[in-house]
């Protein structure tokens, strides 16, 4: 079944002028010419040091020299300032938009992709282009209807179902100027262009990327029981040997299952990881490429 759930936690800015697409592509990980060819494209905003400032899906709208630009409604102040600082004597409106932002998704990922769901034409619908296995993103305006002919989902189901998949999102799992493109597996959800020009924070991301080496990576972690007190960035401790040591840290966390930024290698060959005394899994997630 698809379920359909409003994303309360994101929001969406509008970007209007000529010289939008020149102007992003300044400022994002991602290649603004994706958009010649699909709907929407993800990517990050990092600051001068190469560390995530905000994580962004773009949309291409039917006016031209006009993008949707969806972000954590908690960042939305910091988004607009950034933008602004860098808008310099560029004619381009940077305006909050009425649209309300949401995921149409399969909880139970076997099955075809193929559905049908209603929508004005006002409505922007298209894959997530961070993953196929996470359905639909749709911008919808204020005053236009979603006729919904998927299951009306808990508030928290796409949550649930991100962190199953290892997939993070907005400022909790990305706290403001503390992660890496790569450790967060940009580069793997579509987010990060190697072949694109400069952009803010780009010489870390490309050296990185070209030394081949990316140690830690965000991964999923299940819980044995649910943890009670914990706290973002508690350690995770590998306890395989006689001599513990941590290997990760919390991220994020939701019910029984949470996000952990781990050193892979140690973490794959772990027998016993523990969070505080909790017993937790960790799997390298399916959708990572071959390597």
């Amino acid at each position: 079944n698809w379920h359909l759930e409003q994303m309360k936690e994101r929001t969406v800015l509008k970007l209007k002028g000529e010289q939008c697409a020149e102007f992003l592509q300044g400022l994002v990980t991602n290649d603004i010419k994706i958009l010649n060819s699909q709907k929407a494209m993800y990517a990050m905003f990092l600051n001068i040091r190469g560390r995530i400032l905000f994580d962004t899906i773009i949309y291409k709208t039917d006016c031209t020299n006009t993008f949707f630009l969806e972000c954590d409604k908690a960042c939305l102040g910091d988004v607009e300032r950034h933008l602004k600082q860098y808008k310099v004597r560029r004619k381009i409106d940077i305006s909050s938009s009425e649209n309300s932002v949401w995921a149409i998704f399969k909880p139970n990922i076997q099955g075809d992709h193929d559905f049908k769901i209603e929508l004005s034409e006002k409505c922007i619908i298209c894959p997530d282009p961070r993953l196929s296995e996470l359905g639909y993103r749709a911008i919808v305006p204020q005053d236009a209807d979603l006729v919904n002919v998927a299951a009306e989902g808990k508030e928290t189901d796409f949550k649930m179902f991100r962190y199953k998949l290892g997939i993070p999102e907005g400022k909790e799992e990305f706290p403001i100027g503390k992660c890496f493109p790569l450790e967060m597996n940009c580069d793997y959800l579509n987010g990060v262009s190697f072949n694109k020009g400069c952009y803010i924070g780009q010489e870390l991301t490309a050296r990185t990327y070209h030394t081949g080496v990316v140690r830690k990576r965000l991964m999923p972690l299940e819980f044995q029981s649910v943890p009670e007190n914990v706290s973002l960035d508690d350690p995770i401790i590998d306890s395989s040997n006689l001599k513990s040591s941590t290997i990760g840290k919390l991220r994020g966390i939701i019910g029984n299952l949470g996000l952990g930024l781990m050193r892979v290698s140690e973490t794959l060959s772990s027998t016993n990881l523990k969070l505080g005394n909790i017993s937790t899994k960790c799997s390298k997630p399916p959708w990572w490429p071959a390597e």
